[in-house]
């Protein structure tokens, strides 16, 4: 069945935030065929449709590994999200956790503080991917947004590109690259190693930090991008549209 599992993980402190705002509309927006993996640290909704995941094994380790290890980013006086791999970490083992455990045929990670606008005509996420594997959010700068992936993982039926992209992480080896320890850069290097066929989203606003709010995904997809979309509840870029 071409059915589609929507991948997120939170923590409390996020899901008072703002999840507690965005959840609800995937619950009301997505077909009712939808599956949904949470993880996160404890059950937040209840619906027959969501499957909780609490920490695996191998995420603990490696976290608990490189805390040990103090891993310090090797560009001097650098801040900001790509330096944050201990943050960002989480996207990557959900993604790959759930590509390895669903028996959908399309995987949507999307961030927490993504919102559903409105209902998604059938056919809306296939007709995204237009025969690839990965539909990404590109940008020129600084790398992809990773706020929302779409997967169709029956043209990775061995789960080859997840088994990479988790690897990255279990053999510590982003931490030999100096551009970006968080996932956004990972899956960027990733992508461009894998053979597999990926399609770039932004389309025309791949210059914006935020393309979601401005192309075609804007009509049903909101980002809360930062603090001060967080705060009003929507994208500060969404007043962009159409200009």
């Amino acid at each position: 069945m071409n059915r589609t599992t929507v991948v997120t993980t939170f923590s409390p402190t996020n899901w008072r935030r703002y999840a507690s705002r965005t959840i609800p509309t995937w619950l009301e927006y997505f077909n009712r065929d939808a599956d949904f993996h949470f993880h996160c640290d404890r059950p937040v909704v209840e619906d027959a449709r969501i499957t909780y995941f609490s920490s695996s094994a191998l995420k603990t380790e490696f976290i608990d590994r490189n805390q040990r290890l103090r891993r310090v980013f090797p560009v001097p006086g650098a801040k900001g999200f790509a330096t944050r791999w201990e943050t960002y970490c989480h996207k990557v083992f959900a993604q790959c956790e759930s590509a390895f455990k669903t028996n959908s045929r399309f995987l949507l990670y999307l961030d927490a503080d993504v919102a559903v606008l409105k209902s998604l005509p059938a056919g809306l996420l296939e007709d995204q991917l237009d025969r690839s594997f990965c539909g990404y959010i590109g940008r020129t700068t600084p790398c992809t947004e990773t706020g929302f992936i779409l997967y169709d993982l029956w043209r990775d039926p061995q789960r080859t590109f997840f088994a990479t992209f988790v690897h990255e992480y279990l053999s510590d080896r982003l931490f030999e690259f100096d551009d970006g320890w968080d996932d956004c850069h990972v899956f960027d290097r990733c992508r461009l190693q894998s053979r597999l066929p990926f399609k770039n989203l932004s389309g025309q606003y791949t210059d914006s930090l935020d393309p979601i709010a401005l192309g075609p995904l804007g009509e049903y997809f909101d980002h809360w991008i930062g603090k001060a979309s967080k705060k009003q509840g929507t994208s500060q870029f969404r007043h962009l549209r159409g200009a």
